[in-house]
């Protein structure tokens, strides 16, 4: 428990990756993706009970070897590409419960494919939860400016802004600072699934990861962890 409220890791891991096949359980010095957020899990002891929502058996046997819970399939028609977190959570969280004959206030939603993480980071993004009451906090990562999305263009049959107020930009200085979610963790209340029927909720904030992040979608994320694994284990 975290300051006596219940918490509930949900790692999801369906199979049907088109960008980079299996990326859910690709080795990295012989260890599967999921398997360096179950060791997070297993840090923190604070996390009551997790969970993977996967559509595989082959998953689900990497999962338990990493500790995390596997008493049920996910059903086809939540394993489609186009499933939302929501949907995938709300299914979790309710089987869940009904499994282990109890509530959870809180839920951590970790994703395979941002697998590095601290824990300094989660327990702080908790504290702020708590404290000022809110109803989901995401990790984010600062966008650099000139990756601002007033400054993006489209080219469909011509050349044009995203946004029309980019015609109006003629400096950075005029630019507010964006953010862009990467994946690290999910924050979110019982509350905020069952009642707003969102992860984001009416009152949401982000927690600003400043560190290197990582969001494994193609073959160069996934070289680029190897890389960095390599060079940091001791």
């Amino acid at each position: 428990m975290f300051k006596s409220k219940r918490i509930l890791a949900i790692v999801p891991a369906r199979s049907g990756s088109k960008g980079l096949k299996n990326k859910n359980i690709l080795p990295v010095n012989n260890k599967p993706l999921l398997g360096y957020t179950g060791d997070f899990i297993k840090k923190n002891k604070f996390i009551d009970e997790s969970v993977i929502s996967t559509d595989s058996t082959k998953y689900q046997l990497l999962a338990k070897k990493y500790g995390l819970d596997t008493f049920f399939l996910r059903s086809k028609k939540l394993s489609k590409s186009r499933i939302s977190d929501y949907e995938v959570i709300k299914d979790t969280l309710m089987k869940s419960e009904k499994h282990y004959n109890n509530k959870f206030d809180i839920i951590i939603y970790l994703q395979p494919t941002s697998p590095y993480r601290e824990s300094k980071d989660l327990i702080s993004a908790l504290n702020t939860l708590l404290n000022r009451k809110l109803d989901s906090i995401w990790s984010v990562s600062e966008v650099d400016l000139k990756f601002h999305p007033l400054k993006q263009l489209v080219f469909n049959k011509k050349l044009n802004f995203f946004h029309r107020a980019g015609k109006e930009v003629i400096a950075r200085q005029q630019l507010s600072k964006t953010y862009i979610r990467n994946g690290v963790f999910y924050i979110i209340t019982r509350e905020c699934i069952t009642k707003h029927k969102s992860i984001m909720g009416k009152k949401s904030q982000g927690y600003v990861i400043t560190k290197r992040c990582f969001n494994i979608d193609d073959k160069n994320d996934f070289i680029d962890f190897k890389k960095f694994i390599n060079e940091n284990s001791s």
